[in-house]
């Protein structure tokens, strides 16, 4: 899988993605969700949110069945 441009991020499920600052580069990771203007991630963090950006994004990747 590749990272893609968060100018076509789709809004219609969660997506995996990467954030961090514009001049430190990616610091984590985050599954979201759109909410409104913001992106969500599981445990109630926004993004954008204060220097935080999202740097890129994928698909989740498939997991493996039991």
């Amino acid at each position: 899988m590749k990272w893609k441009s968060f100018k076509t991020i789709p809004s219609d499920r969660e997506v995996l993605i990467a954030y961090g600052t514009v001049k430190d580069g990616p610091q984590g990771h985050a599954i979201v969700r759109q909410l409104g203007h913001r992106w969500i991630s599981r445990d109630d963090n926004a993004y954008p949110y204060m220097d935080w950006t999202i740097i890129g994004w994928m698909d989740l990747p498939p997991f493996p069945e039991v």
